[in-house]
């Protein structure tokens, strides 16, 4: 009985677990397309495969991006649960880069 309390505080546990990640290029933020707002990126067997493709960042952001954010979510680490890690999405941002600020 203790056995089982244990193990189901260690899935609960692990359930919480989210971790971001974020590469900046140092240029300021400017608006966030729609179509790269929270967008799903998904991955096979443990991430290994790569099943959405790389972003156009080009197309994105024609004026360069300021930052890409990567993040597994609850809602992200939920789904890899229930699919025992056979699919992996992580939940991606793209930011573009705004107009430099002006000096004074």
């Amino acid at each position: 009985m203790k056995l089982h309390r244990i193990a189901s505080i260690v899935c609960l546990a692990s359930l919480s677990a989210c971790y971001t990640t974020t590469v900046r290029t140092g240029a300021p933020p400017g608006a966030t397309p729609l179509e790269a707002r929270e967008h799903w990126h998904s991955g096979f067997v443990a991430g290994i495969a790569d099943a959405s493709g790389p972003y156009d960042l080009q197309r994105l952001c024609p004026g360069g991006w300021s930052e890409v954010r990567t993040e597994t979510s609850f809602w992200n680490g939920l789904v890899q649960m229930f699919t025992s890690g056979l699919y992996n999405p992580q939940t991606t941002t793209v930011v573009c880069a705004g107009a430099p600020a002006q000096p004074r």
